[in-house]
């Protein structure tokens, strides 16, 4: 079961928006976060993936472009910011 919390981001939103997996049980012991995205006035300006405090990847935005790479991104992140932000508004 996944779930996103808050499910759509609109602009001029400024915040996070987590997405995890967990158990049907909801156990926060179950929880796994898959990634967090990091807003400002609607653009996406980062993504974590898994637990932002010990990240599998970090991918960073600046106007919309990807600005990197980062030592934690095995797996390409997004080129520009509008794929995440699609994701965010539940496209």
């Amino acid at each position: 079961m996944f779930k996103t919390f808050p499910p759509r981001v609109f602009s001029p939103y400024t915040g996070c928006q987590r997405t995890w997996a967990g158990h049907p049980s909801g156990k926060p012991e179950e929880v796994v976060i898959l990634y967090t995205v990091y807003f400002d006035s609607g653009r996406a300006i980062r993504m974590l993936g898994g637990n932002p405090a010990d990240p599998t990847f970090d991918c960073r935005y600046v106007n919309g472009v990807f600005v990197g790479p980062s030592k934690l991104s095995p797996k390409p992140c997004p080129p520009n910011a509008s794929q995440v932000e699609q994701a965010g508004e539940g496209k």
